[in-house]
């Protein structure tokens, strides 16, 4: 029987315009596109000065073009004037560039490609121990800001990670618990705790002490005979600290230990007219890494050939509007522990608002997809219990007066699956005009019906 009390139904409405938020937070930074116009054109009548905060002979910077494609540029003076290239070594790309300074602070570059074509323009601004640098094409289509630093005084420069999962086995005089922290370049995002050794999961309630929520709160109505209690605790540089508060307002030392590391990395593909982004996990193990990296090359294989029915042929008005095309795949993490994982690809792309998705669950261990099915017992019958609860909450969603959704939900069948602490996942495809539908079958409609050896058993929250 279907348990009303338990019964979850969610939307996440992805919309485009959505999307394209999030990945012009991600990549690159739109810009008042005033006076860029006026500027390429009068380029060359630009009178170039010397910059008396910048006397060198030679400027050699690094950086991250849209915060993703490593880039090297070099300069030399030639009296007022400078000359360069810019280059992109990760894919064997380069540009030359020509222009100069236009104030102590301000320089102004016309880029151009190898058949000595105008293919964009750099304005780079001096502030304190970085440049800014704003890109825009020929046809001012797109602005792109990167900030680039002296090379010669930044050898070791990096990319920070994009995303990490950092676990931490922390000792409270003599428990112990797990804490999975999920960050980004944002901050602390959410926080998975764990008993060490069962690896079930211990419900307890995160509140953000302050923007990032790298300082936080972690409240337990019952934690291992301490009542109601609280973890406080900040987390830096792949660190933790903090302090444990009893039920008795007693405040405990903690000793926290980090155990493991996982992290997203991104394989990128940046091309003359258009660049190709793809996250993925970083998953260890004997075929994993071989799995994942398939898993890649046949996303970036589908958005070429669908590139290649998009992107205008290699003409001058297709390289004015460089960098105008691009593609995304982001990583949707529901799970990842050191046994299994959930997740999902979304790509998106910057000529349609329709997205595609695909699902990874995999049991680490073993190195082998997650069989669903295998996982209940033998005489419970899996597809009928899961369709008709997904029928059921499908009905719901009829009653609505509006004929579009209405309509949309009827022909929905939420193909994809994933799962997290709190049950089975099932989403939608992407739609431009409702975003993505999701349902969420609870574990406690599950659970009673897992077999012993199941890993679910371990993973959903009771």
């Amino acid at each position: 029987m279907l348990s009303e009390k338990n019964q979850t139904f969610s939307i996440r409405m992805l919309m485009c315009s959505g999307w394209w938020l999030f990945y012009s937070m991600l990549l690159m930074l739109i810009l008042p596109g005033q006076n860029l116009q006026a500027q390429e054109n009068n380029a060359n009548k630009i009178r170039y000065t010397h910059s008396h905060l910048n006397p060198g002979d030679a400027l050699m910077l690094v950086g991250y073009f849209g915060d993703i494609h490593y880039l090297q540029l070099y300069l030399q003076r030639d009296g007022d004037l400078w000359e360069g290239h810019v280059l992109y070594p990760d894919d064997s790309l380069s540009f030359n560039l020509e222009g100069g300074w236009t104030g102590d602070t301000d320089m102004l570059l016309l880029e151009f490609n190898e058949d000595g074509e105008r293919s964009g323009l750099w304005q780079i601004a001096k502030e304190d121990d970085h440049y800014k640098a704003v890109w825009s094409n020929k046809s001012q289509s797109m602005q792109i800001e990167t900030m680039l630093y002296d090379d010669l005084w930044t050898p070791d420069f990096k990319k920070d990670f994009y995303r990490q999962i950092s676990d931490f086995q922390v000792k409270v005089e003599k428990s112990e618990v797990l804490l999975s922290i999920w960050e980004n370049r944002s901050g602390v995002n959410q926080i998975i705790v764990k008993n060490p050794k069962t690896k079930a999961a211990i419900h307890s309630e995160m509140v953000c002490l302050n923007k990032t929520c790298t300082d936080f709160e972690l409240k337990f109505n019952q934690f291992n005979g301490y009542g109601k209690s609280s973890l406080n605790g900040t987390i830096h540089k792949n660190t933790l600290s903090g302090f444990f508060t009893t039920e008795k307002d007693k405040v405990l030392a903690i000793s926290p230990s980090m155990t493991a590391v996982r992290e997203t990395r991104l394989q990128t593909e940046l091309n003359e007219l258009y660049s190709i982004t793809i996250e993925y996990p970083v998953l260890k193990g004997l075929n994993m890494p071989l799995f994942i990296q398939n898993s890649v090359d046949s996303l970036i294989l589908e958005i070429k050939k669908d590139l290649e029915r998009n992107v205008p042929p290699e003409t001058d008005q297709a390289v004015a509007e460089r960098q105008k095309m691009f593609a995304f795949a982001w990583f949707e993490i529901f799970y990842w522990d050191d046994q299994m994982i959930s997740g999902k690809w979304t790509v998106q792309n910057s000529w349609a608002c329709a997205a595609s998705t695909q699902t990874l669950n995999y049991d680490l261990e073993e190195e082998l997809p997650v069989n669903f099915h295998d996982q209940f017992k033998n005489d419970f019958d899996y597809r009928f219990f899961i369709d008709k609860y997904k029928k059921a909450e499908s009905q719901k969603l009829l009653e609505t007066k509006d004929l579009l959704f209405k309509n949309k939900v009827s022909q929905c069948v939420f193909p994809n699956l994933n799962f997290d602490e709190n049950g089975l996942i099932y989403t939608s495809d992407f739609d431009t005009i409702f975003g993505e539908l999701e349902i969420v079958i609870p574990a406690s409609e599950l659970v009673e019906q897992l077999k012993n050896k199941s890993k679910f058993k371990k993973i959903f929250v009771k």
